[in-house]
């Protein structure tokens, strides 16, 4: 018999969890991190062509280097940008990903795409460098502290195990980010809450050799959902009774919700993977049904209301899907 594992809250960091895009007492936030990395790592013409293909729009760190590269007449120049960045500060770079995560720092001349991976490791610690150092400052307005949560986030995070309690349910919190360990565990340790257990990262994602294609290790690819989900249920039976794997995958999605706020990165995501999807947009003033699975909301409180309603709680006891509680 297939254990209850209860229900699986899945939610993206930047601009859904953490303000991250507000400017700390610094001046930069996590856009203006990413043009002061880019334009270190691959100068003035990788800025340019950063600017042409958009910006950031919620890019992984990968997925910005694939399409510079991509968008870019003269890949030579860039190459050879990033090599004397690579000589003079890749010993010196701070290592401030986790052990046994990202890609490995080393430069080989004869492999091109193995090279855009370095690139995009340099990338991530240029930007992490220029952030980290920021998490827990008070801000202008006092009080505060860099990064803000995300209106209400705190007060729904905090309730979860009260949630837990008048369900009789088991409820997970899982983190999927294009952001990285160290900074979310710091933002985490600075608003005083317990890091969640189960996270996928870009740290995760970077030195993966599959998906082989960039496409299928970044948002929206449904692979990044199979490895949360994987990690929820226990990766004990993975290899080892596959069929039932399978089904227990199969029986737990149902379970599984998506928060982000971005509605073609994550949005597009929870829809590949068949499960609901809320978007989080501050200026949003109730929660409000935007299709057949998905809605829109402006306050995590309220949102934390919502599920503490007593259809909602009967419907969390009874086992029934994401789907049918948020059927309002």
């Amino acid at each position: 018999m297939m254990k209850d594992l209860g229900y699986l809250f899945i939610c993206d960091f930047d601009g859904t969890m953490a303000n991250t895009f507000e400017k700390c007492p610094d001046g930069v936030g996590v856009s203006q991190a990413y043009e002061m990395a880019i334009e270190k790592v691959l100068g003035t013409y990788g800025m340019k062509l950063f600017n042409q293909v958009g910006g950031l729009q919620n890019r992984a760190p990968e997925e910005v280097v694939h399409l510079i590269f991509e968008k870019s007449d003269n890949k030579s120049s860039l190459f050879k940008w990033a090599e004397a960045c690579f000589d003079a500060e890749a010993k010196t770079l701070q290592q401030l990903v986790p052990q046994g995560k990202g890609f490995s720092l080393e430069w080989k001349s004869n492999q091109e795409e193995l090279i855009k991976r370095t690139i995009t490791e340099m990338l991530v610690l240029f930007k992490l460098s220029f952030l980290m150092k920021q998490v827990g400052v008070q801000m202008q307005n006092g009080g505060q502290i860099w990064p803000r949560p995300c209106k209400g986030f705190l007060a729904f995070y905090e309730l979860l195990p009260h949630l837990e309690k008048i369900t009789g349910k088991r409820f997970q919190f899982a983190i999927l980010s294009s952001g990285h360990d160290e900074f979310i565990k710091k933002t985490f340790e600075a608003w005083d809450i317990d890091f969640p257990v189960i996270t996928v990262t870009d740290d995760d994602m970077r030195n993966r050799r599959y998906p082989s294609n960039v496409s299928g290790r970044v948002k929206p690819s449904p692979f990044l959902l199979d490895l949360i989900q994987s990690k929820w249920i226990g990766d004990g039976i993975i290899f080892s009774e596959y069929a039932r794997h399978i089904e227990l995958m199969r029986k737990t999605r149902k379970r599984m919700i998506l928060f982000g706020d971005d509605p073609k990165k994550d949005g597009v995501l929870a829809e590949n993977a068949e499960i609901p999807f809320g978007l989080f947009k501050p200026s949003i003033p109730e929660i409000k049904k935007i299709g057949e699975k998905s809605f829109i909301f402006g306050d995590w409180a309220e949102l934390m209301n919502f599920f503490l309603e007593s259809r909602s709680i009967e419907l969390f006891k009874k086992g029934c899907s994401f789907d049918e509680i948020i059927s309002f």
